[in-house]
């Protein structure tokens, strides 16, 4: 993922998570990951977990670009590494 410094960065501001199932050590899963929601200084997530066809995990995640502490406009590179995950119904 392309950076915008050190005293820059994405903060996790809210998650609202849901275990739907179970996975044990070695079992293969699927990670599923799109972009919901762009907005000037935030972005939201949907995150999906399957084991064999099956959801096991549903997350969704607000994460916010800060820099020196505070809410800034992502950058356009850090846009555009986020637009290839977005949902084709956003």
């Amino acid at each position: 993922m392309p950076t915008d410094g050190e005293r820059s960065g994405f903060v996790v501001k809210h998650i609202d998570a849901d275990f739907l199932g179970m996975v044990r050590l070695g079992e293969m899963i699927e990670v599923r990951t799109e972009v919901t929601k762009e907005r000037t200084a935030s972005i939201e997530l949907l995150q999906t977990i399957y084991k064999e066809k099956q959801m096991i995990f549903s997350m969704n995640v607000l994460l916010v670009f800060v820099r020196e502490g505070r809410p800034k406009a992502i950058p356009h590179a850090l846009k555009n590494f986020f637009s290839a995950m977005k949902s084709p119904n956003s």
